[in-house]
């Protein structure tokens, strides 16, 4: 018995190939939600926005983040960084300025 994934875009279905090429269609929920983004595997699509979700850790008390796609920041770097001294934002004819210089963990 193997597996035939039908063709990419049909919702994730699958069917167990037995000796005549037949077989039941079922939901493959086990794979369903797998995706690729820039040829990198992820379990599923869902990737909190940049500068909504923090680091991660700050949800992790609410549910299971390791749930998630994967995360999007901002901007991160080797080593923490604190970022620019206050003051980080200024009001000007325009709107407003922001200079908070990617203060982040490492």
């Amino acid at each position: 018995m193997g597996r035939l994934l039908t063709t990419a875009g049909d919702g994730g279905f699958v069917r167990d190939e037995d000796a005549d090429n037949t077989g039941e269609w079922r939901l493959d929920v086990e794979n369903r939600l797998k995706t690729s983004l820039c040829g990198i595997e992820l379990d599923n699509p869902v990737i909190p926005a940049s500068g909504t979700f923090g680091f991660g850790y700050e949800f992790a008390q609410w549910y299971d983040i390791n749930c998630l796609g994967t995360f999007s920041f901002k901007g991160t770097t080797k080593d923490p960084r604190f970022g620019n001294p206050t003051p980080r934002i200024a009001e000007c004819p325009a709107g407003m300025i922001n200079a908070v210089g990617l203060q982040n963990p490492g």
